[in-house]
């Protein structure tokens, strides 16, 4: 089975609201502010409807047969559509099982609406029946009342969690200019949940202990063997 983990980073869409909430004129954070605040009005949360998601970052692991790849899709100045082909695109290479932390609620919907409006081509994903494990959801045993967030989970297995940003701070690193943090920030959160799906195979019996440790091994190996700043610092604060 080839295991295919991402995360998606989104700040909202702008075009929408110039065109829609009729707030052209004004610059990308007076839009985004006046976007959020109409929302708090309307639900009484912040929170924008998934089909206002604009996707900035797509993030993937791959666990092909022992072969471990990690990469964030596209460049900083990659447009949505772009990025999102490239994700399926990567979907159609392989039959892979999607793993994802709250995919099910957020990440796939969002990219279900941005395929439709972008003209993607993701008929890699709705013409296979791929399996998709949300460690969310399933460590929840479906309820979603209490549920525990990936920083807690990952730091309750000692694992680093969230060194560098959050996601209620995208928007503003957005804002001044720092995509590629952004592109970092989802390659930790990538790793964090490949590491917690790992601990998840082996305590349900799908991997063996001596599986469980080969594979962070492998990772460790492959994280101290680049030269990328935040796959070197999530490596030393896992190893402290």
């Amino acid at each position: 089975m080839n295991y295919l983990v991402f995360d998606i980073e989104t700040i909202p869409d702008l075009d929408y609201g110039k065109q829609f909430l009729n707030l052209d004129g004004l610059d990308e954070a007076d839009i985004g502010r006046s976007m959020f605040f109409h929302q708090l009005q309307k639900t009484g949360t912040e929170f924008l409807p998934l089909n206002l998601h604009k996707v900035i970052a797509i993030s993937v692991l791959t666990d092909s047969g022992g072969t471990l790849e990690i990469a964030s899709l596209g460049k900083k100045q990659s447009s949505e559509r772009s990025l999102i082909q490239l994700f399926y695109d990567l979907v159609d290479t392989n039959e892979n099982c999607l793993v994802t932390w709250n995919g099910l609620l957020f990440d796939l919907p969002v990219l279900n609406y941005r395929a439709l409006f972008n003209g993607v081509d993701a008929s890699s994903y709705w013409q296979n029946e791929l399996w998709h494990i949300d460690l969310k959801d399933v460590l929840a045993n479906h309820n979603p009342k209490g549920q525990g967030s990936l920083d807690a989970v990952a730091k309750g297995l000692h694992l680093p969690g969230k060194i560098t940003a959050s996601g209620d701070q995208v928007w503003d690193l957005y804002l001044e200019d720092k995509v590629e943090e952004i592109r970092n920030y989802c390659d930790l959160d990538v790793l964090n949940t490949y590491l917690i799906f790992i601990h998840y195979q082996a305590m349900i019996g799908r991997i063996s202990k001596e599986e469980h440790s080969t594979k962070i091994h492998q990772l460790k190996k492959q994280l101290s063997n680049t030269e990328k700043q935040h796959f070197q610092s999530f490596l030393a604060a896992w190893e402290q």
